[in-house]
């Protein structure tokens, strides 16, 4: 589970899970309305698909993607047919490494931090 601060408000989250070894599926993700088009989302899901790459997931599945949201996770990189969308993940590397500095650099500045329970 992921939560979205800005200015120091929960404006949105996710919630992802491990599937099998290689699989993760997000199950939801939303955003207040004010806080959509910021760039918040796409920073959101980047996150999401870092640690799932992290864990060594080759890919992630969602379903529910209609109307404008599924051009948002088209943009992404997801693709599929009706609701049900997906994509591949990246293998860990050197790639991995400098976007997980970059997330790391991001996460410092709390507009994006994880919640454990």
């Amino acid at each position: 589970m992921l939560i979205v601060e800005s200015r120091g408000r929960l404006v949105g989250g996710a919630f992802a899970f491990r599937t099998s070894r290689l699989s993760v599926t997000l199950r939801m993700i939303a955003l207040q309305p004010g806080a959509r088009g910021t760039g918040l989302g796409r920073r959101l899901m980047e996150a999401i698909e870092l640690e799932a790459t992290r864990l060594g997931a080759g890919g992630i599945a969602l379903g529910g993607a209609r109307g404008g949201v599924k051009g948002f996770y088209a943009q992404m990189g997801y693709s599929g047919r009706g609701s049900m969308m997906s994509k591949g993940l990246p293998l860990p590397g050197r790639l991995l490494e400098a976007r997980l500095r970059k997330l790391n650099a991001v996460t410092r500045r709390k507009d994006l931090r994880s919640v454990k329970k």
